[in-house]
């Protein structure tokens, strides 16, 4: 899973984690092998201030185990710095989506965080993207009065497949496939 991936590029010990899980398999710095190591409810609590005082620099969370926590540079905290926070894997929920950038992002911070949307070139993915973007667009309409407010501009209009020239396009594909202009 990506999660797995970038444990074991960095290192159990660089990453840490606020997720559902309730085990991880990790390499034993001493013998090289891999182990099964717990995940509880105090490993979430304490790789939470491990971030927040600075002693670990990457902190991965999920919408179910992050619940409850906030990682943004609060200034109350020793770890102050920017956040940059990945979407890997945001779902077809908006709410969800922006619930999650709400962790990194709150009053009393430092820094707002830079968010990246990571995306694949698989085309499928594709429609669960556009699908946060036209939520979180009419969640900014219905919140702040202007579109770009609820995805405080990290999706353009060019991320909502469900436009009129995306429905004007799809009707043009159709009309061809119809029409045999497009082979097979």
């Amino acid at each position: 899973s990506p999660l797995d991936m970038i444990i074991n590029h960095f290192g159990h010990d660089a990453v840490g984690e606020v997720t559902s899980r309730r085990w991880r398999i990790v390499t034993d710095p001493e013998t090289g092998k891999k182990i099964k190591q717990a995940r509880t409810e105090a490993s979430k609590i304490a790789d939470t201030k491990a971030f927040m005082n600075g002693d670990l620099r990457i902190l991965i969370f999920s919408e179910a185990g992050g619940t409850g926590f906030d990682f943004h540079s609060d200034k109350r905290v020793k770890n102050q710095q920017q956040r940059l926070h990945y979407i890997l894997q945001p779902g077809w929920k908006a709410e969800a989506a922006l619930q999650g950038m709400g962790r990194t992002h709150r009053t009393y911070q430092a820094w707002a965080p830079i968010v990246k949307l990571i995306e694949t070139n698989v085309p499928g993915q594709r429609r669960f993207i556009a699908s946060i973007a036209r939520r979180l667009s009419q969640l900014g309409a219905l919140s702040a009065g202007q579109r770009e407010a609820g995805s405080s501009g990290i999706f353009s209009e060019s991320d909502n497949l469900e436009s009129a020239d995306a429905r004007a396009a799809l009707n043009i594909f159709f009309q061809s496939i119809i029409d045999g202009e497009i082979p097979g």
